[in-house]
């Protein structure tokens, strides 16, 4: 029997082998937290190293966030310029018919005056916008605890092949549900997140492929909704008693649990629809970026304290040996 941490080993690394984000791509990396400890109290280290997440991170929010404005300001400037030139091709029409009641046309001189001129690419005007192309991983310093982006080059994984992705959809369709209660719910949302923005890093995915991997974020999704509906009307019938059920077993005849009553000023009983969304969909690769980003600073300040904790028990123990 396979556990779950290898599972979720192999599904990690089917998305960032070969990703890795070298260290002359990433901001530098505090001072060591040995010889930090050494200088300082325990308690002002993992202050210090909390603090330097924090500002890292705020660095990395301030460029998404200049990234954002020149994207949404050069989409404004397409918006505009298409304007112009559907306001253009209306005085054409209009030119074309005051010509028409001026003088007498031809039927051939007619339908050429009348016909406007279209170009190649007039059908795409009322295309959808095409989403948004993510940044190259060049293109500005990633915080230090960055370890693997999608976005990085890898000749193991181009970017037309989608085999990753369907691996990873195969293997949670097949044991998915056993990770969708307890302690592993965290690390399926997550990795759900990851796989996400995976795909946005993935210029034209096919239909088929994202179809897959929404239908799949539905499947754990609704199994996770239906164990918190589970416990929330648990909770519900200690508190409130036993909520009546939608419809009777039979036409004309009420169950034993019809004919308990809730308690005076009960709230409405839970339902499936009042269950939280546990798994977040996103729209475009800087929402699932900034996600997870602020996923990887929060484990960035664990592992910190985690040294700093270890630290202090060896010295600790260092003490307790010379008295």
């Amino acid at each position: 029997m396979v556990s779950s941490a290898v599972i979720f080993t192999c599904l990690n690394n089917a998305i960032d082998k070969g990703h890795s984000v070298a260290p002359q791509l990433k901001t530098e990396r505090p001072k060591d937290l040995t010889s930090e400890l050494a200088s300082i109290g325990d308690k002002r280290a993992a202050e210090a190293a909390a603090k330097v997440a924090r500002e890292e991170y705020g660095s990395w929010l301030a460029t998404m966030e200049t990234l954002r404005l020149e994207a949404e300001k050069a989409r404004l400037e397409r918006e505009e310029a298409e304007e112009k030139r559907r306001a253009a091709g209306a005085v054409d029409d209009e030119t074309a018919a005051e010509a028409f009641e001026r003088e007498l046309m031809n039927q051939g001189a007619e339908d050429e005056a009348l016909t406007p001129a279209v170009p190649d690419d007039d059908w795409l005007k009322d295309a959808p916008p095409a989403p948004p192309i993510p940044p190259q991983v060049g293109a500005m310093p990633l915080p230090w605890w960055v370890v693997s982006d999608p976005r990085v080059p890898s000749e193991s994984d181009p970017p037309d092949d989608m085999f990753r992705v369907q691996l990873c959809v195969t293997m949670l369709q097949t044991c998915g549900a056993y990770f969708t209660a307890g302690a592993n719910r965290v690390r399926l949302v997550r990795f759900l997140h990851k796989l996400q923005r995976y795909l946005f890093c993935k210029p034209d995915p096919p239909r088929s492929v994202e179809f897959a991997v929404l239908d799949l974020i539905d499947e754990m999704e609704m199994q996770m909704r239906k164990l918190d509906l589970k416990k929330e009307t648990k909770r519900f019938e200690k508190q409130y008693g036993i909520a009546p059920p939608a419809s009777s077993p039979k036409k004309g005849k009420k169950s034993e649990k019809a004919a308990v009553s809730l308690k005076p000023g009960a709230p409405p009983p839970p339902t499936l629809q009042s269950m939280a969304v546990p798994v977040e969909r996103f729209q475009n690769w800087e929402d699932s970026q900034l996600l997870i980003e602020r996923m990887d600073m929060a484990d960035a300040e664990a592992r910190c304290n985690t040294a700093l904790f270890k630290l202090k028990k060896e010295a600790e123990a260092a003490e307790a040996a010379k008295a």
